[in-house]
């Protein structure tokens, strides 16, 4: 979610990342992307599922699980970058 919210997000992002550790980049973007990096390596180090197949969610919910996101008006009128049908087809999938 935070690789597809980044293109709308980067300094936000940047922010981030230097309050969890992440190295300096040469630019803002940079610098946000060391921070979802770093933020991955702290997933791992508390053992924290990354994937959906780790929690037992098979490829087949995606569909129905893109449809029902879209459903969280709460949470998509405070994402900075609007969300489709298809963008939230292609975060599950990235994350399967």
């Amino acid at each position: 979610v935070m690789e597809f919210t980044l293109p709308e997000a980067v300094d936000r992002y940047a922010d981030v990342a230097r309050a969890v550790g992440a190295a300096e980049g040469g630019t803002t973007e940079a610098t946000a992307r060391n921070g979802i990096e770093r933020l991955r390596e702290i997933m791992a180090a508390c053992a924290l599922p990354s994937r959906l197949h780790e929690i037992d969610i098979p490829e087949d919910a995606i569909d129905r699980m893109a449809r029902d996101a879209l459903k969280v008006q709460r949470l998509l009128k405070n994402n900075p970058r609007e969300v489709s049908l298809d963008d939230a087809r292609a975060i599950y999938r990235v994350a399967a």
